[in-house]
């Protein structure tokens, strides 16, 4: 058999050539566009619930959404065990699924189940499911820790206006999460009195700031020119002086900054990150699916070179 191929492969050298040419191209495409991870990508069995009352005791929780949730979770089918926990007004309840159940379909469904049990709450219940995201230590890139000044939220100022956006801006990169500090927030203080002598009332301009300010959000992507875009909208007012400017009444000429003071103040601290007992940032660096690793490593060190020598 050996010595049969052997002679084939002398008698044809031309298709001999254009065979291992063949492997050497698979090669060299396979080297720059088959992506490298730190982690391979998992996935998993179970499924959350997160639940919360504001105010409410722990059996009026349990009474009024545990109960009806269990209730209804139990007709989904490859349910293999259920674990739930109630502290004060929250709580949060785990599914454990059989080996071969499709979680995609039965997390739909489990949505579907929270949706409807939602509306029939109180104003400010909140019933949330979710899947088990395993896949987020796949995609980490890189971890980037920024020093210096005395002052830890003034640190976190120039990381959101200077570095982390040059992070972000590296192709392959999918997020950049900055940990330490406290960002930026817009405060607006309502005034009572003058809603009251302008004829509004503060509930009109609670409703009109829930309807007018929403967060950032995805819609998904698009392909273009064979890369994908990420499609985010935007529903942030682009300037104070723009939120003013919101109307409260269509009936009335009264504006938002007729009844209300606007301003700009640090956000609460909810994550510390030190370094030699000093204060000090992170940026955790998030990679897109299907990213070389090797390659957005050279480019993320090339991108940290670049901010140290201009520091």
């Amino acid at each position: 058999m050996t010595s049969s191929l052997i002679a084939l492969s002398v008698r044809r050298p031309t298709a001999t050539a254009m065979f291992f040419l063949a492997l050497v191209l698979f090669g060299l495409f396979a080297w720059y566009r088959v992506p490298v991870e730190l982690i391979p990508t998992l996935t998993g069995d179970q499924l959350f619930v997160s639940f919360s009352r504001p105010g409410s005791k722990p059996d009026i929780v349990e009474r009024e959404i545990l109960l009806p949730l269990e209730a209804r979770i139990e007709e989904l089918s490859g349910l293999a065990e259920t674990r739930t926990e109630i502290n004060g007004g929250k709580g949060w309840l785990r599914l454990s699924f059989e080996r071969g159940t499709n979680v995609k379909v039965r997390e739909l469904e489990l949505s579907n189940i929270a949706a409807e049990l939602a509306r029939t709450q109180p104003q400010g219940t909140l019933i949330r499911a979710s899947a088990q995201d395993l896949t987020a230590a796949s995609r980490l890139a890189m971890t980037v820790q920024v020093t210096g000044g005395a002052d830890r939220n003034a640190l976190r100022d120039l990381v959101d206006a200077q570095i982390q956006p040059r992070f972000a801006a590296v192709p392959g990169i999918s997020q950049v999460i900055a940990s330490g500090g406290a960002p930026r927030e817009v405060t607006v203080w309502i005034d009572p009195e003058r809603c009251a002598a302008l004829g509004v009332r503060p509930e009109q301009v609670t409703q009109l700031l829930s309807q007018a300010v929403r967060p950032l959000r995805s819609l998904g992507g698009a392909e273009k020119n064979g890369r994908r875009w990420q499609i985010t909208l935007d529903g942030r007012p682009g300037s104070l002086s723009r939120l003013g400017e919101l109307r409260i009444d269509s009936e009335k000429p009264v504006l938002l900054r007729h009844v209300a003071d606007i301003e700009i103040t640090a956000a609460r601290v909810s994550s510390a990150f030190r370094i030699n007992g000093r204060d000090a940032m992170a940026l955790i660096v998030y990679q897109e699916d299907g990213a070389n690793l090797l390659q957005l490593g050279r480019e993320l060190r090339a991108r940290v070179a670049t901010l140290r020598a201009h520091r």
